[in-house]
């Protein structure tokens, strides 16, 4: 048996059938590509692979078929991806509200004491009879949100409008006393056992220091910004805003009284609401139990509206929308022993002459309304109490609700 051998000419003639192998190839390929999308022939079929070569680019018609032949494999896709959802742009909400107090800015009305540091020193006025004392802001405490509002420039308001603008400068952490301050001194001595009040008084700055490290102990706290390059007079301001925000619509009031004939159909609406009948009862009921007979009871309460009846319009100037305020009674203040019932409440006029009743139950006395983002329904800042508190109405659904207040405590008897 003689068995094959290789030899150089058959190891050639082998290289050169792989090479032209090599070079057919992509001629094979693009001739069936060509041979698949040719439409199929009478008694022809379709390849069914003409689809899985066509994976990368479907044709936008199907491949026809002849009579008797199956249709070709469906190709399938994945869905496309979500489209990315546009969110309409909305405008910037407004910037905090602050309160004003002892011409400083209350950036927070519900500071934590911890973020003072160093002695706590009393300013040299307070507002009204309130003593002030405060301790200079930590860095590292006070939160940066908070913190960065230093160096803005902001607009303050009064009851009636813009009073001034300004700069925020140093942060403090401030508390405030109210009231008869020499009890409290009276007090603070008998505790540290320095001798009656007129010799403590004497002795002088160790009670004074005494008295307002127990003043920054007893808070509340607020985080608050001395005022630097001010332009105009901040006398009379209640709240600020940042200079950024968008100019707010005031409402401008006239004097308080007894209703004038636009604001008579207000007190009229007021009358039929079920707080000014529980009202009328009670006064009733309270002068009956100091003797009164039922004929002299509804006397007093005749007087008691005569006299403290307070009906108040206030008009934006630029809309035209006019609210207004009734009042009876001295909302937060203490009776003394004498009735203490009180009825605040919130109205629309309308132009037919028409009230809609906005609040039954404000709670104090407004004196300030305005508009900050110009929606609809203003904001009232509001007072009560025998010394100071402020607080931030804003309107919630169907109510006015409390979203921030501040308050000065009273030490001694407000009789």
């Amino acid at each position: 048996m003689t068995g094959w051998r290789d030899s150089g000419g058959s190891r050639e003639v082998a290289k050169r059938a792989l090479l032209g192998a090599v070079w057919l190839a992509p001629l094979l390929l693009a001739a069936g590509l060509e041979l698949a999308r040719a439409p199929a022939g009478e008694g022809e079929c379709a390849s069914p692979e003409a689809p899985e070569l066509l994976e990368i680019e479907v044709p936008e018609q199907p491949a026809e078929t002849g009579p008797g032949c199956p249709p070709p494999p469906t190709a399938t896709m994945s869905p496309a991806p979500p489209k990315a959802e546009t969110l309409e742009a909305s405008p910037e909400a407004p910037g905090p509200l602050m309160f004003v107090l002892d011409g400083r800015v209350l950036i927070d009305t519900d500071a934590d004491p911890e973020w003072g540091r160093g002695r706590a020193r009393a300013d040299a006025r307070g507002a009204g009879p309130a003593r002030s004392v405060r301790r200079a802001a930590a860095r590292k405490s006070v939160p940066e949100d908070l913190w960065k509002l230093s160096g803005e420039r902001v607009v303050l308001y009064g009851p009636s409008g813009r009073v001034c603008e300004g700069r925020l400068d140093a942060l403090s952490i401030a508390a405030r006393y109210s009231g008869e301050l020499e009890l409290l001194y009276e007090e603070e001595a008998r505790l540290g056992g320095d001798g009656v009040f007129d010799e403590a008084r004497d002795a002088g700055v160790r009670l004074a220091r005494r008295v307002d490290e127990r003043i920054y102990e007893d808070g509340p706290w607020s985080l608050e910004a001395a005022l630097a390059d001010t332009r105009g007079s901040c006398d009379g301001a209640l709240w600020a805003r940042l200079a950024t925000d968008l100019e707010p619509a005031i409402y401008t009031t006239s004097a308080a009284g007894s209703p004038d004939e636009r604001a008579a159909g207000a007190w009229d609406a007021v009358t039929e609401l079920a707080a000014f009948r529980e009202l009328r009862d009670g006064h009733v009921t309270f002068s009956q139990e100091l003797g009164a007979s039922p004929p002299e009871a509804e006397a007093a309460w005749a007087r008691f509206v005569a006299e403290e009846r307070r009906v108040q319009r206030w008009r934006d100037p630029a809309s035209g929308d006019t609210l207004v305020t009734v009042q009876l009674g001295a909302p937060g203040v203490p009776s003394c022993g004498e009735f203490d019932g009180t009825l605040a409440a919130l109205l629309r006029a309308h132009g037919d002459g028409g009230f809609e009743l906005l609040e039954a139950e404000l709670g104090a006395r407004p004196i300030a309304i305005f508009d900050r983002d110009h929606d609809g329904a203003p904001e009232l800042i509001v007072s009560s109490g025998i010394a100071i508190e402020l607080e931030l109405l804003e309107r919630d659904d169907d109510a006015y609700d409390v979203v921030d207040q501040v308050e000065v405590p009273f030490f001694g008897c407000p009789c």
